[in-house]
């Protein structure tokens, strides 16, 4: 099979046939060139199978692919602005392909070459349209081929060349003239463009020209374009609803309803902060309940949690009958830790709207949180029965799973897959109960079932299934995964930022550069995307060029506050101490009221070494959230570094008395880990044990608590420790460096270097952290 063919995205195992579309998605054997234009396979009135055996064969394919295209072109009626735009790249790549055929057979056969001649004249005959653009192309493969091409490949493309440049020198009309000099337009052209679709050529010109006058034929073409992108939005494919929906606001920007529908595309693409703009655009013109709690949801992605908390204030006075505004309230509470103010909110919800499954399931979710399992239990057998959607069992599994019932789980969702064969989320979560289960043979075949089922190319479902993988440490799996996704959405910076993560683990330095690099690049202006990319680039010591993406999250969004913090952060790695204030205050000066923003402050204070500032910090955060056990960790922290060991004792106290109603073992194991700061071993044991109480299966804590026993010289219950975690999980690296630190405090060198070597093999990027 040519590599070609590979490249357009069709199966491997199948190298019978060759296809020249790129727009195909069928994966057949088929002679497919037109299947865009036509629609669909069956509709094609040469419809036919090739099996082609020879090099005779072959070229009778390619005759025959010319002979459609010139049966095609002479039915078309040719106007000023009529680009054929499928077409056209058909052809082009059938001059890429044959330059790959040529390349491979031609100097070992010279019959091929006089049919070669007769392929050359038939493209002679058809290439009419855009001829600056396949110049380029050709341009560009010429100056790409080896040193080897023989040079009657090279005469071949350099005749279709100067077939192009005469074709230039004609002067005829083509549409990258058109959308370059805007006085040739007319209203007439771009009815034309809107009328045949050109999506590319419309959104280039309307954004260099915004219409000036909306007629009553703009506002029919914008209605269409609405409905079409709508249409799309609920066959998954966004990016192309993205493009025309964007058409149909620059058409008709006065129709709030477009921009409405834009930036739910955007949300769901995880652009938040371009969702963002979107939304206050048209709250600007008139306060909308529904939007504001759009704009909300957005809000608490980026966790900008305090905007967030006022828009859905602001809503409540509007309306106190909306059930979605509670239920961001919920959200907005679990964000922050306070579980059980989460629970009142989504029991108000529930009132609201009775019977509703996604509140049932996050009082259940939040039940847990609250250690209150039994009822959640009981929340979930009235919520399971035998008409559960995919969606349903989904959510209920995932019950099960944050209730380590995992066998339970997956019986759950066996009975999804009944109902629904082809459902890849759910595939995925079976793949993902398989590695909590340590069954690694049975999460490889689970996920490689869940990637075929993504039959929609949902770029999200890749990177879960990456991040999957990097979980087992597969980072070279994750990165293929990854790339397959960069493939359908070449420029996707989601898929770019994941792949520049997973190279950074590997220390592939140069490789995770130059994909955020291009993340960067394509991030669509997006205060949150830059804000991540920079912490990447950070995390690499290249300290400039994160600053200038922290700059850039500034520029497009003055109120990012995660970014003037990490600056102040950068400032603070950089000794830069005055800079470092600076940038924190002007991150204060946001929002004076946001005691999210003061406790993060106070954690850049901490972090450069100033002690006092950051209890100031904390102290304004407590004023403004007083039963915040978060903060008060924080300030008990800074104090104990400052050597203020019995105030950090009572702060820490005081956090243990408030953790007692909602029960959180990430407190508990925070508490536990300042008192091990504090050589404290069997208070933090103690705080790690009322972790391990509420959350049985989180190896985190369990490796937090036998790293005290192996500092205390309790060296046997830490061997026992860590012999559970291998039981729960066997591919624990850490687990295996322990023991094998262990192993060597008790002189007992072999059984050491054994785990050792066991550890290297589950996680060789990582010895030099545990050993």
């Amino acid at each position: 099979m040519f590599r070609r063919c590979q490249l357009l995205g069709h199966n491997e195992r199948i190298v019978e046939y060759i296809c020249t579309n790129q727009q195909c998605k069928q994966q057949s054997r088929y002679l497919c060139s037109f299947c865009v234009i036509l629609k669909e396979h069956e509709k094609d009135p040469n419809y036919q199978t090739y099996n082609i055996k020879g090099e005779d064969d072959l070229i009778s394919l390619y005759k025959a692919h010319i002979n459609q295209i010139k049966s095609y072109v002479n039915n078309l009626t040719y106007s000023s602005i009529g680009v054929v735009k499928y077409i056209l790249k058909n052809m082009i790549q059938i001059v890429n392909s044959l330059e790959q055929m040529l390349s491979v057979i031609i100097t070992e056969n010279k019959v091929m070459m006089n049919k070669v001649r007769q392929i050359e004249q038939s493209l002679k005959e058809n290439i009419f349209i855009n001829q600056e653009y396949v110049l380029e192309i050709l341009n560009n493969n010429l100056e790409s081929q080896q040193e080897k091409i023989i040079s009657q490949q090279k005469q071949q493309i350099q005749v279709i060349q100067t077939i192009c440049q005469k074709q230039i020198n004609l002067n005829q009309f083509n549409t990258k003239q058109l959308i370059n000099n805007s006085s040739i337009i007319t209203q007439e052209d771009l009815i034309k463009l809107l009328k045949n679709k050109h999506y590319s050529s419309i959104l280039q010109y309307l954004n260099n020209n915004p219409i000036q006058m909306t007629t009553k034929e703009y506002l029919e073409f914008s209605s269409d374009y609405h409905q079409n992108g709508l249409e799309l939005v609920k066959q998954g494919k966004y990016n192309q609803a993205r493009d025309i929906v964007t058409i149909a606001t620059l058409i008709n920007p006065e129709q709030p309803m477009y921009q409405v529908t834009l930036a739910d595309i955007y949300k769901r693409k995880k652009f938040y902060y371009k969702a963002i703009n979107l939304y206050e655009q048209v709250t600007k013109k008139k306060i909308n309940q529904i939007i504001l709690v759009k704009q909300a949801q957005c809000l608490i992605k980026v966790n900008k949690l305090y905007e967030a908390q006022q828009l859905l204030d602001q809503t409540i006075q509007m309306d106190n009958k909306y059930d979605q505004v509670y239920n961001q309230y919920a959200k907005y509470f679990i964000q922050i830790n306070k579980f059980d103010k989460a629970l009142e909110c989504i029991k108000v919800a529930q009132k609201l709207k009775p019977s509703f499954f996604k509140y049932m399931i996050q009082e259940c979710h939040i039940q847990i949180k609250l250690n209150r399992k039994e009822i959640a239990v009981k929340l979930f057998f009235a919520l399971s029965n035998e008409k559960n959607s995919p969606y349903e069992y989904r959510k209920l599994a995932n019950i099960l799973i944050e209730m380590y019932q995992y066998e339970d789980a997956l019986n759950l969702i066996n009975k999804g897959l009944n109902s629904e064969p082809y459902d890849c989320r759910l595939w995925l979560l079976k793949a993902k109960t398989y590695r909590l289960l340590g069954q690694l043979d049975e999460f490889t075949h689970h996920y490689k079932i869940a990637l075929q089922q993504n039959k929609k190319q949902d770029i999200f479902i890749l990177i879960n299934i990456s991040k999957e993988l990097q979980e087992v440490n597969q980072f070279k799996e994750a990165i293929i995964v990854l790339e397959s996704g960069l493939q359908l959405e070449h420029d996707n910076p989601w898929i770019c930022l994941e792949l520049g993560k997973v190279h950074r683990i590997m220390k592939d330095y140069k490789s995770a550069e130059e994909f955020l690099d291009k993340a960067s690049k394509n991030c669509k202006n997006d205060s949150h995307i830059y804000k991540l990319i920079g912490d990447q680039i950070n995390s690499m010591a290249r300290f400039k060029d994160s600053l200038n993406l922290y700059d850039m999250a500034i520029k497009f969004d003055r109120k990012c506050t995660p970014a003037y913090i990490a600056k102040g952060q950068l400032y603070g790695q950089q000794n830069e101490i005055d800079k470092a204030q600076n940038v924190l205050q002007q991150a204060l000066q946001i929002n004076d009221r946001d005691h999210i923003t003061y406790q993060l402050v106070g954690d850049q204070y901490t972090f450069i070494g100033m002690y006092t500032d950051a209890i100031e910090q904390y102290d304004r955060a407590l004023e403004l959230d007083q039963d915040n056990p978060l903060y008060l960790i924080s300030m008990g922290s800074s104090l104990r570094r400052s050597k203020n060991f019995d105030e950090a004792d009572n702060k820490f106290k005081q956090a243990i008395q408030i953790n007692m109603i909602n029960k959180s073992p990430l407190i508990y194991q925070q508490l536990g880990n300042q008192y091990y700061n504090m050589q404290r071993y069997n208070d933090a044991i103690a705080l790690y044990d009322k972790a391990i109480n509420i959350e049985p299966q989180n190896i985190t804590t369990y490796l937090l608590k036998g790293k005290c026993l192996f500092d205390q010289d309790n060296l046997s219950e830490a061997h026992i420790l860590y012999d559970r975690v291998i039981e729960m999980n066997p591919k624990d690296s850490q687990s295996y460096f322990w023991k094998a630190k262990i192993f060597k405090k008790q002189g007992k060198i072999k059984e050491s270097q054994d785990f050792y070597q066991e550890g290297i093999k589950i996680d060789p990027q990582h010895k030099d952290i545990y050993v």
